[in-house]
């Protein structure tokens, strides 16, 4: 039997200075089991949706797309995964999903709401997916340095534009820091990254750009790795029953607050080695 992808995870979402809710995330260990040529091997599943006009989306998204990732995981089981394909099915599939709980209305509540930033991040003992568009934001802790996996996409940027004007989304602009376009999620292919995991990765770092907006990569690592090395209020600690990696998430959330995000903040740490108190490091 295959090692658990992950050691542990925290979450927080919380609704920050905005009037209303509009994040979603998921977190689903062991979501899917492959078993090929005698071996087994496991996926964790993690992502974070940034709602656009409202959460019904992002919800919806919540409560579909990992189903519809495991579904593809299990269609050909043996065959080598084939990551790019995979995550741009699953986009199209929760794409055409929302789109029909929406109705062919042509209402301006069916342009103006959607999930426009969206990270997914699926993990095995061997590697870690992030599929991502937007500008929801995953980051890899290794070597001591913050690693980020995932690339943000602004209208702003003239690739950006270009690749979405491309695929036939009418971009209107920035609507509170999220992208405005006339589809539910963004009928686009996702931006796919595998990264190799090694014996130096500690924990990866999930959130949306509530809490990216106002804090660098470094500085929410350096706290995340602070909160496992209990340099962090007992109080905190007490409260998320001694689980560091909730504790960073409650931390990371204050200090984004405290930093003046404007937006809904929604983070996920999740462990991916076993600390060790006594050496304050993680070990293999």
């Amino acid at each position: 039997m295959s090692k658990p992808p992950t050691i542990g995870h925290g979450l927080i979402s919380v609704i920050g200075r905005r009037r209303s809710m509009q994040d979603a995330f998921t977190v689903f260990p062991n979501l899917v089991h492959l078993r090929s040529n005698g071996e087994e091997t496991s996926y964790d599943f993690f992502a974070v949706f940034d709602g656009h006009g409202s959460r019904k989306v992002s919800n919806k998204c919540k409560q579909r797309l990992h189903h519809l990732v495991a579904e593809e995981l299990t269609r050909d089981v043996g065959k080598v995964v084939e990551w790019q394909s995979v995550m741009a099915t699953c986009f199209a599939r929760m794409d055409a999903e929302v789109a029909e709980a929406e109705g062919d209305t042509g209402s301006l509540a069916k342009v103006t709401v959607g999930s426009t930033a969206l990270v997914m991040v699926v993990i095995s003992e061997e590697e870690i997916v992030v599929a991502n568009f937007g500008d929801c934001k995953v980051v890899l802790f290794r070597d001591n340095s913050a690693l980020q996996l995932s690339h943000d996409h602004m209208p702003e940027r003239h690739d950006d534009r270009e690749r979405m004007e491309g695929a036939g989304v009418t971009v209107s602009g920035l609507i509170s820091g999220s992208l405005s376009t006339s589809t539910p999620i963004v009928n686009l292919e996702p931006e796919v990254e595998v990264c190799k995991r090694n014996a130096t990765d500690d924990f990866l770092v999930i959130g949306t750009n509530g809490l990216w907006d106002v804090m660098p990569n470094d500085m929410a690592c350096e706290l995340v790795r602070k909160c496992f090395s209990g340099q962090v209020s007992k109080t905190v600690l007490e409260g998320v029953g001694g689980n560091s990696s909730a504790a960073a998430t409650t931390m990371l959330a204050l200090l984004a607050i405290a930093r003046g995000s404007p937006d809904n903040i929604s983070v996920i740490v999740v462990q991916l080695r076993s600390f060790d108190a006594e050496s304050s490091s993680f070990t293999t």
